[in-house]
Formats: structure tokens, C-alpha cells, sequence
């Protein structure tokens, strides 16, 4: 609530680090300011030097530069006699609020890695000593930014004349909505926020049934729902549990097999499409030698019986082994198969426990920054597309924020005097 996503790749971002504080030539400064726009946020020097910042992992400097530019083009829209709550949900605020949402989700994500490992170096006399720079915090205004974008980026797709471009930015953001709420345990709004991501990227002309987009939000949907019912049951929760609740539940953890394999036949689709093979014929013949599997009566196109997804995925992975990738796209094709083989995995352990899934994701938890890389390479259609593990915010505060008084949604953190890049970050890819 899994923007504003269509920017070019990060990788292929180069654009200097400039001086921000220039002043305009005399020349310039005769010149009325043009009105901002959308697009003039996202080719700025602002956004590009922040998304280059970002993708070298320096956080704390991309979040400053950002912050900076919306001082900037919040400035122009007030020269221009707009008032400060117009100005501050005009369309141009949405892709710098985006990139604000996404710089923590990163900082979020890798901070939370690096306090496992020191969690596992750490004497219990000395725990940590303070709470500045929380995480829930952090996240709180990561999910404030998100859907400022969002509720902009929703009112711009309602024109009629709204680009496509723009309901791919608008999936992007849900998509990041739900990553927050997934890591927060929100499961139930986290499901929401992909099913939106998921409808938008399936209405789009620019995203066909076997793109990597497609897999990436199914695997989280899958995820998600395996992780409300997880949750519910240690907790123990189930035997106090309503049969309306009970079937509810039941359903999400059926559904959730749906998603597993949807994403591994996605990729299988891929897969045949990188070896020259139409992915539809390639799909279909090996959907027509599965064995036939005894119906529960459950079934239908959104849900499947946990073992007959074993079965299916055992004859997809079947049929790709016998395909032949070209020697320039075998790295690729490789990394995909371990793909199909992770999800078997996860089918099969969750066929039997919900808290073996639990397990299985902690262990496996590269999985979904495998499915958010390969995304990441495709990102000239979309700009910003890997999925972070983390996830914050509440419904009623989502359907809320577009007539709610707009903040001033950042930190508002001093920018370190002495900070370095460190080379021992990993770059990112937004």
C-alpha cells in the first residue's frame, strides 16, 4: 500500500553526482521557472543522483538528496503561486516520495541483516544500548511516502487520457506497500497490496503472461498467505478459530499453492522462451503429461491441493531439463531453474507443516531477492522493481491518506560530514 516504478534501470544511471546548490546564470535566473511535472522529477538531477547514490548503497546520502529535491521543486510550485497543500500532492512530489519509500525499505532491509549477524557475535550483558534510528520507525515513514505516491499516483490514472506507464508505477508501489507489510507480519494487508500489484501488471499491455513480474508477485503472494496461516497456528490459534474462519484460512493456504506454482510456471515459460521455444506450446505439453490426481473438489484456477502443485512443479522441472539454453543466455537460464528448484522445495515442506515454511523462508530467504534481480534486469519497461523483504502500515491508514493533510514525510536527518562510501557495500538496484 508490493513509484514511481517506470524509471530507467539503475544500472544503466550515470548521472554525476552535481553540485545541487549551484546558482542559475543571470541568464537563467530572466527565465520563468516551467510548472514541474512528473516526468521532469524523475530525469532530474535530483531523482538520477539519488538512484545512483542508492544503487552504490550510500542511503543516508540518497535520502538527503531527495529531500533536497523536493525542497527544490516544492519551491518552483510555490513561485508559481500554488498553495502548500497543492504543492505538496502535486504529481511531482510522486516519484521523489517513491524513492524516499524505497531508499528505507533498502537501508531497512540491510540494516536488519547486518543486526542478525551481530546478533549472533553478541554477549547477552551487552545488548543494544539504545533505540535511535528504530527500524519501526524508519519503516512508519517509509509507508507514509509510499502512499503519498500512491494516492498521487491514483489520482493521475484516473484522467482518461492517463498513460499505461503510470498504472505500471502505480503496481510498483503496491508492490513495495506490500513488502512493508510483510515484514511488519501485516500478512492479511500484504496480500491486498500484491493482488492490486498483481491486477495491474496483468491488465498492462507491456507485461505478457511469462514476464518475471508476473512470477516476483506471485511468489510473495504465495509467501504471505503461507505466513498468515503459519502465524495463526503457532500462536495457536486454530482450535479457537471459527469454521468461517477455519475454511478462510483454509483457502489462503490452498491459494497459496496456486502462487507457488504460477511463478514456477511463469519462469518455466521464460525458460522456453529463452531456449526459442514458445512458452504457450512449451506450458501445455507439459501440463498435458501430468499424471491424472484424484480431485478433492477444491480446486479450481485460483487454488490448488498442496500435493498435486508437487506434482505439477515435478513435470514442469521435468520438461526443462531437457531444454537447451544458447551458451550467451546460459548463466540466466541456470539461475532460474534454482529458482524452480527452491519452490519445490517450499511446496514440499509446506505441503506438510506451515511452521516448515516459517523455517524454509528464513533459511531461503535469498529466493526472493533472486526472483527481485532477475525483475531488476528487465527494468527499462518499469525502472525500479526488486522486491525488499520488509513491510509497515494499516488499511484504514492507506484508504485514509489522499484526503488526509499532507506531511512532510522524511527524516529530517543530519547528513554525516565524515561519511564514506564503504566499499564493502553491495550495490542495489531500485
Amino acid at each position: 500500500m508490493a513509484a514511481p516504478p517506470s524509471h530507467p534501470s539503475d544500472t544503466d544511471t550515470t548521472a554525476p553526482i552535481a553540485n545541487l546548490k549551484d546558482p542559475p546564470s543571470s541568464s537563467q535566473s530572466m527565465k520563468p521557472s516551467p510548472t514541474p511535472t512528473y516526468a521532469s522529477s524523475e530525469s532530474s538531477t535530483y531523482y538520477l543522483s539519488a538512484k545512483a547514490l542508492l544503487n552504490e548503497g550510500s542511503f543516508e546520502d540518497a535520502l538527503a538528496t531527495i529531500e533536497e529535491g523536493i525542497e527544490s521543486f516544492k519551491s518552483d510550485l510555490l513561485q508559481l503561486g500554488m498553495s502548500e497543500d497543492d504543492a505538496a500532492l502535486h504529481e511531482s512530489m510522486a516519484p521523489f516520495h517513491y524513492l524516499y519509500g524505497t531508499t528505507l525499505l533498502y537501508s531497512i532491509e540491510e540494516s536488519s541483516d547486518t543486526q542478525k549477524i551481530a546478533q549472533q557475535h553478541e554477549s547477552p550483558e551487552n545488548p543494544e544500548e539504545d533505540g535511535e534510528n528504530a527500524p519501526e520507525d524508519d519503516s512508519q515513514i517509509a509507508w507514509e511516502n509510499l502512499d503519498i505516491a500512491r494516492a498521487i499516483v491514483e489520482r493521475m490514472i484516473a484522467s482518461p487520457d492517463a498513460p499505461d506507464k503510470l498504472k505500471l508505477d502505480l503496481a510498483q508501489i503496491y508492490l513495495r506497500e506490500g513488502d512493508l507489510h510483510k515484514m511488519n507480519g501485516k500478512y492479511e494487508n500484504a496480500i491486498g497490496d500484491y493482488e492490486s500489484c498483481l491486477r495491474y501488471r496483468q491488465d498492462n499491455p507491456a507485461i505478457g503472461p511469462y514476464d518475471r513480474k508476473i512470477a516476483d508477485v506471485h511468489y510473495n503472494l504465495g509467501l504471505s498467505r503461507l505466513m498468515l496461516v503459519a502465524e495463526a497456528n503457532a500462536a495457536g490459534e486454530e482450535e479457537a478459530m471459527d469454521e468461517a474462519t477455519q475454511r478462510f484460512m483454509a483457502q489462503h493456504r490452498a491459494q497459496s499453492f496456486h502462487n507457488f506454482y504460477t511463478c514456477a510456471r511463469t519462469l518455466s515459460g521464460q525458460l522456453a522462451n529463452i531456449c526459442g521455444l514458445d512458452a504457450f506450446e512449451f506450458i501445455a505439453k507439459c501440463e498435458s503429461d501430468i499424471p491424472n490426481f484424484k480431485s478433492t473438489g477444491e480446486e479450481d484456477y485460483t487454488v490448488d491441493h498442496p500435493k498435486m502443485a508437487g506434482v505439477k512443479l515435478r513435470k514442469l522441472r521435468e520438461h526443462v531439463a531437457n531444454l537447451s539454453p544458447p551458451l550467451e543466455d546460459s548463466h540466466t537460464f541456470h539461475e532460474i531453474r534454482e529458482l524452480l528448484d527452491e519452490i519445490q522445495e517450499t511446496i514440499d515442506e509446506a505441503e506438510t507443516s506451515e511452521q516448515g515454511v516459517r523455517e524454509m523462508a528464513d533459511l531461503k530467504a535469498e529466493i526472493r531477492a533472486m526472483v527481485a534481480g532477475a525483475v531488476a534486469e528487465e527494468e527499462s519497461t518499469e525502472g525500479g522493481g526488486v522486491t525488499t523483504q520488509i513491510g509497515f502500515g494499516s488499511s484504514e491508514a492507506a484508504a485514509t491518506t489522499a484526503a488526509a493533510q499532507p506531511l512532510m514525510a522524511v527524516k529530517k536527518k543530519k547528513r554525516p560530514v565524515d561519511d564514506q562510501s564503504d566499499s564493502a557495500k553491495k550495490p542495489r538496484s531500485e
